[in-house]
């Protein structure tokens, strides 16, 4: 039995053949040293002989492949984990990258519709300013408001698309009026 654990624990610990090969020989040694002293000491009549020794070391093997079976369980089972861990690590990165790659495009989406529209607005409203001394008071001053509103909208959607482009790099939003 103790060569039995022997040999199951090298198979299920051990790597290396050489050391795994050095054992086997131990116990070989050992079971044979047993047997010789076993027919030194027991009577012609007590050795049955074969069948003794094929029973003892029948199970031998059978130990050290179940310790086998086990050690490649195990590795298989950490190999398992291991990819587990670089999928889940490799599906965050795409979903990372997926949401860059969205963020990016709706940052694309805005300058094409709405900074486009605000400049067209201001190009206007700069427009109606030049000729301002064809405009009633009321309507100059609110063409100043206008085009002035116009600039700051756009400055802050400038802020914007500069945040959902890349939100590391970007500053915070200003909060209230901005003047440029």
């Amino acid at each position: 039995m103790p060569l039995a654990v022997l040999l199951y624990n090298l198979g299920s610990r051990y790597t290396s053949w050489l050391r795994t090969g050095s054992a086997l020989l131990g116990g070989g040694v050992m079971v044979l040293v047993g047997l010789w002293v076993n027919w030194m000491t027991v009577g012609a009549s007590e050795l049955r002989g074969g069948l003794d020794v094929f029973a003892a070391l029948a199970p031998m093997p059978l130990a050290w492949a179940m310790g086998f079976a086990a050690r490649s369980r195990r590795a298989l089972l950490v190999a398992a984990e291991q990819r587990a861990v670089e999928a889940g690590r490799a599906q965050r990165l795409e979903a990372a990258q997926a949401t860059q790659r969205e963020r990016a495009r709706i940052a694309r989406e805005m300058h094409d519709v709405v900074a486009h529209s605000l400049t067209l607005l201001v190009v206007h409203a700069e427009t109606l300013r030049a000729r301002g001394d064809e405009l009633p008071d009321w309507a100059r001053a609110q063409v100043d408001g206008l085009a002035a509103a116009g600039r700051q909208s756009s400055g802050e959607l400038r802020d914007l698309l500069r945040m959902l482009r890349d939100p590391a790099e970007a500053a915070p939003l200003a909060t209230g009026a901005r003047t440029r």
